[in-house]
């Protein structure tokens, strides 16, 4: 294992009371940034675990001048917060990212040569359901809208959908049968895929200076953390081998054209529920196997930048001033992770919350009427 740090300073300045005279040196010197890279396995070649963690410490600069020998003075002095590194100037705020098997299942599924545009065999399945949209609606205007958006996002917004992405299909199978073609001529497919960008938010009054002088000032931290993957996909020996039968291939991987666990998990009733809090659907349309590819581990890449900022301080009546704090940290990992179900429970987003909204009060509707 590699494990490097680095470490920079600056002058800290100076501060001091019960004295008429006043050290206008440059004072100790403080830390205003740390570095540190771990490399797990550094002679094993790229994909390997490897951690960066970098953090900076800028700003708080405290000025008053000698004019009390009661009263303290400051001397271009780097403030009690940033000098003193606390941890949470620097630390990063949680994110509702998801866990590295999600976020492998989420980049197979997205690289996946065999995933579908359009899964025509659900729906072909579905379309018998399609009159029901247009069923007299219930007497209750609540009930009626609640059934519109029930309507809405389980019947017209997926066959809208559906729709768009049929007028591509052309240009899809050629795109997936280019890929499969460099997927046999390359040995393997290296590919990326986003899996989201996470932000929390955080405000709060901090003590940034408690000797001689209390400043209080109020800190306000951003976390911003996105998340992506790579992996590679290795052609089987029974990968076709001529062009027409790539295009057979690709032309049933982009229709969706095979009854398979992915295709039968749609089909049940309230799957996308159960989706929610066990990713078993995001598990299958990972490995979907129309096209004969084996896939490897998944490197699954987080970038995640903090910033704490506290706004300048300026008293007259005191004659001291602090400059800005800034202070943040950035920190990149790559980490293997296979694919499995894992379990979950993601924040209900506002679509979710108005699905849920709808089904409760049809349920209570029909308590009622019973």
């Amino acid at each position: 294992m590699s494990d490097k740090t680095l470490v920079t300073t600056k002058p800290g300045g100076t501060t001091g009371r019960f004295t008429w005279t006043e050290d206008t040196s440059p004072g100790d010197l403080v830390i205003d940034y740390t570095g540190r890279m771990v490399d797990a396995e550094p002679q094993a070649g790229d994909g390997g675990n490897f951690i960066v963690n970098k953090q900076t410490y800028n700003g708080g600069i405290i000025n008053r001048p000698l004019d009390n020998y009661f009263a303290p003075y400051f001397h271009n002095y780097v403030c009690d917060a940033v000098r003193g590194r606390f941890s949470d100037l620097t630390s990063s705020l949680f994110t509702p990212s998801p866990d590295g098997p999600t976020c492998a299942a989420k980049v197979m599924a997205a690289t996946n040569p065999s995933r579908p545009l359009v899964d025509c065999t659900i729906a072909a399945v579905e379309l018998r359901e399609f009159p029901v949209l247009f069923r007299s609606l219930g007497d209750s205007l609540l009930e009626k809208m609640a059934q519109l958006n029930l309507s809405y996002h389980f019947g017209w917004k997926p066959m809208v959908s559906d729709f768009v992405n049929l007028m591509a299909f052309g240009g899809a199978v050629d795109d997936r049968v280019a890929s499969l073609m460099k997927l046999q001529r390359d040995k393997g497919l290296r590919s990326r895929a986003k899996v989201g960008s996470y932000v929390a938010e955080s405000t709060l009054n901090k003590y940034l200076q408690s000797v001689s002088r209390t400043i209080i000032g109020t800190m306000k931290k951003r976390t911003v953390e996105d998340v992506w993957g790579f992996m590679t996909w290795t052609p089987n020996s029974d990968f076709p081998k001529n062009s027409k039968a790539m295009r057979s291939l690709a032309t049933k991987a982009v229709y969706g054209l095979l009854i398979d666990p992915s295709t039968a998990w749609e089909l049940l009733p309230w799957s996308w529920l159960t989706d929610w809090c066990v990713d078993i659907g995001g598990f299958f349309a990972a490995t979907r196997n129309i096209i004969p590819a084996t896939p490897s581990l998944v490197q699954v890449m987080r970038r995640k930048s903090t910033e704490c900022t506290c706004p300048a301080v300026n008293d007259p009546s005191d004659h001291l001033t602090m400059t800005a704090v800034n202070c943040g940290a950035i920190s990149k990992e790559r980490r293997t992770s296979a694919v499995f179900p894992t379990a979950h429970f993601p924040f209900l987003d506002t679509r979710k919350m108005s699905i849920l909204g709808s089904i409760g009060l049809l349920n209570g509707g029909n308590r009622i009427n019973r």
